[in-house]
């Protein structure tokens, strides 16, 4: 699904690399030495290799504070992956919802990216075990205890009023949607075609006819079910087979509901719709251009479609009419469970409510992009990232504090509560003084990406062009480092052993008189740095590169086995972790490194504790977890 989203819904690469680059990458200084890792290996913030994300994930956020509830408690129920990292923020969580369904106002789930599967219980979201990592597309049920869910490469699971199960099938194709009659009658529809069916016993393969993606499905009875899909196909199954019909349109259809068998609406790219009266489609005008995801409805004349940036149509029976929303992200799905209680979820994590009356965003939490986290003690930490933002966790929350600059900031490190600095374009720097943020003189114009300290008087920032300016208590000045690479980390032992990272494996080390190059053993990009003393130190990179110096020299760990690895944090030479594009989480345990489940999607930028049992790690869209479970 992500794929056909990608193109169809014209989500191409320039759109992505000039809206993230722009939006997000704008306090920066413009032709930078390194623009090859900002515009082309970076991703993201500074664009390039994130280009191919999803777009349900990225694309549509609102860089804002997508806040409040109307009545419920959403952020209550943790939200935390099986090696027990759990969501901060946004509350409940960030990885992108593809589908909600429920059975009745007290039951209902979404599910989405990652294998996240949410609860609704009448207050609250709460996490599921899904037992998976593929995203998943779509959820129905016959019943508050019969649930199915379907994903990528063929996943099928199953709820059975105590727990989520994989369930067999030979399907492999990405099954983007679900529905069923009755527990005995489930269909699933995916890329290439793909139908299956559900007897009550087994799941077999259908023929529908067409090789288009199928993108929803949905039926009035066991022997009317129309499915929806790429090119405006629409097949029909009328208890007997399943026959191609004339849409009426070649948009790219992405959701199928209806009232009754003569009464059925089709959605989709550009704000298509369609509309079946029993004989024949016929296209609709919804008074929106943005593309239409999902339809439903609580009869013929109260029905809601949902799409981008936010968009939310009401049809009353004659005509219609947009609504106000609260947000921009991209919503993928909508249902409810009657006239006054109706769920919209989509990208990052988004949920939105519709109470009878108005529409509320349930999500909690700043949704800027974070690149950078430090963390004082177990209850206070800094998160930094796009357009000057920077939030603080002060005990069980996380609030925005002003930082007096909208430069992107992309690195935080503090000597102590009082003494924080945070750094970013433009050659920022903003200094934490326990009360408030002020900006200080750094000495460059360049882009900084790094900032490291041995105490309150000796503090380093590293940047673009092999810039290093020094903090000496009470002033910043520029160094010669003896590299014109960009510099992407800093990290130090003490005041005379302090290294730092870059382009093409750049390394060069402080020895308290000057800085000399040392041979790295890589040519790829090092994005960050950290150590446990002197003689333990890892530096992690472009193509999932880790290197570690042992005292003497730099040896290359481990290349092209884990995702592009952006931060490094250890406690001890037995817990070291990285992490990376697409929640990307590698752990060293003194022996070898493994892969971990964050139970993220979104691009982790970076990481930071206090202790093994006390870790941050922070990034796209507001993403901030928490290791360990609490």
């Amino acid at each position: 699904m992500k794929a056909t989203v990608l193109h169809s819904l014209g989500f191409v690469m320039w759109f992505l690399i000039v809206g993230l680059a722009g939006g997000c990458n704008g306090g920066s200084t413009t032709g930078e030495q390194d623009a090859s890792i900002d515009v082309g290996q970076d991703g993201g913030m500074d664009a390039g290799l994130d280009a191919g994300v999803d777009p349900g994930t990225d694309a549509g956020t609102d860089g804002g504070m997508d806040g409040g509830t109307d009545g419920g408690t959403p952020g209550s129920g943790s939200v935390c992956s099986p090696d027990k990292w759990c969501w901060q923020n946004p509350s409940p969580q960030g990885n992108t919802l593809y589908a909600v369904w429920g059975s009745d106002a007290n039951n209902a789930w979404a599910v989405g990216g990652g294998g996240m599967i949410l609860k609704w219980d009448g207050a609250t979201w709460s996490g599921q075990t899904s037992g998976t990592t593929e995203d998943l597309y779509g959820v129905w049920g016959s019943s508050a205890n019969s649930v199915w869910a379907v994903g990528a490469a063929g996943t099928i699971l199953k709820w059975n009023g105590t727990a989520w199960s994989a369930q067999t099938s030979s399907a492999t194709q990405d099954l983007n949607s679900v529905w069923g009659s009755d527990g005995n009658n489930v269909w699933a529809v995916g890329s290439g075609g793909a139908i299956l069916k559900w007897n009550g016993t087994a799941w077999s393969v259908r023929t529908s006819g067409t090789t288009q993606m199928l993108n929803g499905v949905w039926g009035s009875d066991a022997n009317n079910v129309w499915t929806v899909g790429a090119g405006g196909v629409i097949v029909k199954w009328n208890g007997t087979g399943w026959t191609s019909q004339s849409s009426g349109t070649t948009q790219t259809l992405y959701g199928v509901w209806g009232s009754a068998a003569n009464n059925v609406w089709a959605v989709g790219n550009g704000g298509a719709a369609v509309k079946w009266n029993g004989t024949a489609w016929s296209t609709q005008n919804p008074g929106t251009t943005q593309s239409l995801t999902s339809v439903w409805g609580s009869s013929a004349n109260d029905m809601w479609a949902v799409g981008r940036s936010g968009t939310i149509v009401k049809w009353n029976g004659a005509a219609w009419t947009t609504q106000s929303t609260g947000t921009l992200q991209d919503i993928w799905s909508v249902w409810g469970s009657g006239t006054g209680n109706v769920f919209g979820v989509g990208a990052t994590g988004l949920i939105t409510r519709w109470n009878g009356t108005a529409w509320a965003v349930q999500t909690m939490g700043p949704t800027q992009h974070f690149t950078g986290i430090w963390g004082g003690d177990a209850a206070n930490a800094w998160a930094v990232g796009a357009a000057g933002t920077i939030v603080k966790r002060n005990g069980g929350t996380w609030t925005l504090q002003n930082s007096n600059t909208t430069q992107d900031l992309f690195g935080v490190w503090g000597s102590d509560l009082s003494n924080v600095w945070a750094v970013g374009g433009m050659g920022t720097v903003v200094k934490w003084n326990g009360t408030a943020w002020a900006v200080q003189n750094s000495g460059t114009t360049r882009d900084l990406r790094s900032v490291w300290g041995s105490g309150v008087g000796s503090v380093w920032a590293v940047g673009a062009g092999g810039t290093i300016t020094r903090w000496n208590g009470t002033s910043w000045a520029v160094q010669t480092t003896g590299t014109s690479q960009a510099l992407y980390g800093v990290w130090g032992s003490d005041a005379s052993n302090v290294w730092a990272v870059g382009l093409n494996g750049t390394i060069v080390k402080w020895n308290g008189t000057a800085w000399a190059v040392q041979t790295s053993n890589t040519f790829q990009p090092l994005m960050s740095i950290w150590g446990v003393n002197a003689n333990n130190i890892w530096a992690v990179g472009i193509n999932g590169v880790i290197v570690g110096w042992n005292g003497t020299a730099w040896a290359v760990q481990s290349q092209a086995v884990f995702p592009d690895l952006r931060g490094v944090w250890a406690s001890d030479v037995s817990n070291v972790w990285a992490v990376g594009l697409g929640g990307g989480l590698v752990k060293w345990n003194g022996t070898t490194w493994s892969l971990q489940n964050a139970g993220n999607t979104q691009d982790f930028r970076g990481i930071s504790g206090t202790g093994a049992n006390n870790i941050w790690a922070v990034g796209w869209n507001g993403s901030i977890l928490h290791y360990p479970t609490p």
